[in-house]
């Protein structure tokens, strides 16, 4: 990369400019330039095209600097816009000047002597190719209009086909190497990121078409006359719809004028007259263009549909429809072409995300959707089965029959793709492509009537079962993961757990070892499991065995064979939800379970603070389904020599209790702690920490959660400090931060986005601690020790602070106020009595 302060000395060089002038005009046999297989000739070829290619750049940089250029020239004082204004005088746009005709005479000269895209020579294509990204620079400044004016009629009846044509080796081995045909069309039509003549060329027709007054008409003329003459004289033979034969001539001509239409669709298209002669075209040719037998011709058409659907037969829904029909059969396995059929998809894919497109044949879809179920077994283009995903969010009216076929198909294709290519990447992405489609059907609202027919899901069922037997062999499978989420949908949309569904329960383990013993997706199957098949679990053996060793085996899951906390953190959520869904049926595990969360806390070292949170609540909820047994299990481990775990899990809670900011947090939190003072007589190792307690108890009451405005203030504030420098008035903790770099640490906002996602997480699936007024148990147990323990509970608030109080008294004279919203949390709300005037 040359620096802008080299290139604008170079810019203003008289001498180097003379030298480029000297060295692009030299002609040997009067030739401009020469394509011979000979030393001389190469050399001469490739001395041009790196004069050009620098010449290229150093105009590139005159057009991006315009403006500073002529402000520095003293030509133009404060200038505002660009338009009309001329390049600035520098010695390389004389060179320009002096050289733009010779290669236009040559490009021109070239055409006439050879077909372009057969040129073998990498000096000669590259030539070209910087011979027309000079012309594409020049063509749109004011200087060269005259130039362009003379000759761009030339240009856009010879040169530009030339350049454009598709051989006949390329036309014969399309089919080998379908995907680089169509490709190949669309760079040259859109993306123009390939270096190459053709793709270099459409950019040239662009800016003729957009700078040159009447080219644009001019242009779409010559296209028409020379679709006439082509296929004129094939109309009376296609009165019966027989099949064409077209000549390579044909194909060729066919070829370049789709490719140059699409290439200035955004000119054509806002013009209602070129639209009009386009629907004239198209009408007139349809029975030919789409009876013959070329794929050539019928994948040309499919591109000319991307480009142009949006605008044609805006008040001709017949017309419309008659090419989205042939664009249908075009995707189906009838259609032996794979580039029309490819190209075909890619269309498809992008007029189903278009709005006004869908409208338009809305009445159709249900027909049309008929029809791509019957285009799954044969096809293999992913751009196929993403268009069907975006479709079902326009087919509203999805019917149970078509539902199913639907599913029928898809599942019958994944069965051919994992038998008969099981190691295929390319065949890896179609699966997944086939999979969330299926998960689209079982998840969407179209199917919400649907699900409520009588026997539905067992239908539903029937026809995945082949690919749920395969979940028996997880390791050999990629697609555990998108059957749990089909049926995990399910299961929630029935609100029961059918026989199949039971059947997948005992194969859990073996998903769950495939994940290093991680939940993922299991977690909200295995939520189902516990909410709606609840009596199952209990009136069965080994179930409520079978979930507790999961969650316990999820506290050490791993990630890339590493421990990860935020995989632990949803083993946690699970055993928190087992104890609270579960209650009287857990002494059995409760010993292990306990035990289990005590060894997680100790080993490994726990470094965030929502893990500790998650580990902390599974004990909080064991405290609420059995304070005694709980304890006297905490009480026989010791985490150090003198103290026992449930005295230091008691100081762990006292410690981080600000760390209960989340509803389901606060409520665990409050539950269990509160049991110790409904108990005859605490335990030993808690007596001293009573009062402690009961003040945490009052904070965690009064806390409110940490927002991301909260959060964003904070950081705010601790940004203006360091940029101040106010080290003295930074606390050790913003101190800490600052050392760390916390601000500007791409560590930590990992870290908050695992946290969010436990917390969404959590938020899912602690649902049975909605309903559970915190506030008032608290007061309920207060008003309890006023009557068991009176003077106790005197001591312990005339103890506290005055603020801590204030608090008490706010919780005492607060309700909790019921939102008439389902799912919604209930509201804390403080009673204020009003103030006397």
């Amino acid at each position: 990369m040359i620096s802008p302060k080299i290139l604008k000395e170079i810019i203003k060089n008289t001498d180097l400019a003379g030298l480029f002038i000297n060295i692009l005009t030299f002609r040997i046999y009067n030739k401009f330039i020469i394509f011979e297989k000979s030393q001389i000739s190469n050399d001469f070829a490739s001395t041009k095209t790196s004069m050009l290619k620098c010449l290229n750049i150093l105009i590139q940089f005159i057009m991006d600097s315009k403006k500073k250029l002529l402000e520095e020239q003293e030509k133009v004082k404060n200038l505002q816009t660009l338009i009309g204004m001329d390049l600035p005088d520098t010695p390389f746009v004389n060179v320009c000047s002096n050289v733009i005709q010779n290669i236009i005479e040559t490009l021109l000269e070239i055409s006439s002597e050879m077909v372009i895209p057969q040129i073998l020579e990498d000096e000669g294509k590259l030539f070209i190719i910087e011979s027309i990204e000079l012309c594409v620079k020049c063509c749109g400044e004011s200087r060269f209009f005259p130039v362009f004016a003379e000759v761009y009629k030339k240009l856009i009846l010879e040169f530009v086909p030339n350049a454009l044509n598709i051989l006949k080796s390329e036309r014969d081995n399309a089919e080998d190497d379908p995907s680089e045909f169509v490709n190949m069309g669309m760079d040259i039509c859109e993306r123009q990121e390939s270096e190459n003549i053709r793709s270099t060329v459409a950019k040239l027709l662009e800016a003729i078409c957009d700078n040159i007054d009447g080219a644009l008409t001019f242009f779409v003329g010559a296209v028409m006359q020379s679709v006439d003459l082509c296929l004129s004289s094939k109309i009376g033979n296609n009165e019966t719809n027989q099949v064409s034969l077209f000549s390579y001539d044909e194909e060729r001509i066919l070829n370049n004028a789709v490719l140059m239409m699409c290439t200035v669709s955004y000119y054509i298209s806002r013009r209602k007259d070129l639209i009009e002669n386009l629907e004239h075209m198209l009408s007139k040719y349809f029975d030919v263009l789409t009876n013959v037998r070329s794929g050539v011709i019928h994948s040309r058409l499919c591109l000319m549909l991307y480009f142009y659907s949006e605008h044609l037969y805006q008040e001709d829904e017949c017309w419309l429809m008659k090419w989205f029909w042939f664009l249908i059969w075009c995707m189906s396995p009838e259609n032996t072409s794979k580039i029309s059929m490819i190209q075909a998809c890619e269309t498809f894919s992008s007029l189903v995300q278009e709005e006004e497109i869908m409208l338009r044949i809305h009445a159709f879809i249900p027909e049309i959707f008929s029809k791509l179920i019957l285009c799954v077994p044969g096809q293999n283009n992913k751009n196929f089965f993403e268009a069907i995903s975006e479709y079902l969010n326009w087919h509203t009216e999805l019917s149970k029959d078509q539902a199913l076929e639907l599913v029928n198909q898809l599942v019958h294709k994944i069965q051919f793709l994992v038998s008969n290519y099981p190691n295929s990447k390319e065949n890896s992405i179609l699966i997944a492509k086939c999979w969330n489609i299926i998960k689209g059907v079982s998840n969407s609202e179209i199917l919400a009537n649907s699900f409520d027919v009588k026997n539905i899901q067992v239908e539903f069922e029937r026809i995945l079962a082949p690919l749920i037997s395969m979940l028996n062999q997880p390791q050999k499978q990629s697609f555990e993961e998108d059957i749990i989420i089909v049926m995990t949908n399910m299961m929630r949309k029935k609100k029961s757990i059918s026989k199949i569904q039971w059947e997948m329960f005992g194969i859990l383990p073996l998903l769950q070892q495939k994940q290093e013993d991680s939940l993922h997706g299991l977690l909200k199957m295995i939520n189902n499991y516990i909410l709606f098949g609840n009596e199952y679990i209990i009136n069965t053996d080994n179930c409520l065995r079978c979930l507790v060793e999961i969650a316990v085996k999820a506290l050490y899951s791993k990630n890339d064979h590493i421990i990860k906390e935020s995989y632990n953190a949803e083993g946690a959520i699970l055993l928190q939800y087992i104890i609270t869904a579960f209650p009287g049926y857990l002494d059995n595990y409760l010993p292990s379970l306990l035990s289990s969360v005590i060894s997680r806390y100790r080993d490994p070292i726990i470094k965030e603070n929502f893990l500790k949170i998650r580990l902390l609540s599974v004990i909080l909820s064991a405290l609420a389904y059995n304070f005694s047994m709980t304890c006297s299990i905490l009480a026989s481990e010791f985490y150090s020599q003198n103290v026992t775990f449930l005295r230091y899990i008691f100081l762990e809670i006292l410690a981080i209790h600000n760390c209960f900011d989340q509803a389901y947090d606060k409520k665990a939190a409050i539950l269990g702690l509160c049991q110790m003072f409904l108990q005859p007589c605490p335990y030993q190792d808690l007596t001293e920490l009573s009062g402690h307690i009961f003040e945490t108890l009052i904070l965690i009451l009064t806390s409110k959660p940490i927002t991301e405005d909260t959060k964003k203030s904070k950081m705010n504030k601790l940004l203006e400090k360091i940029i101040k420098n106010e080290i003295d008035d930074m606390s050790d903790s913003e101190i800490m931060v600052k050392g760390a770099r916390l601000l500007y640490s791409d560590t930590n906002a990992g870290k908050d986005t695992e946290e969010n996602s436990i917390i969404i997480l959590a938020t899912s699936v602690l649902t049975g601690l909605i309903e559970f007024d915190e506030i008032e148990f608290f007061k309920q147990v207060l008003n309890g020790l006023n009557t068991s323990n009176p003077g106790w509970i005197k001591s312990v608030i005339s103890s506290l602070t005055e603020e801590r109080q204030k608090q008490l008294v706010e919780i005492v004279m607060s309700k909790t106020l019921k939102l008439d919203f389902p799912g919604m949390p209930p509201v804390v709300r403080k009673i204020v009595k009003a103030k006397r005037k």
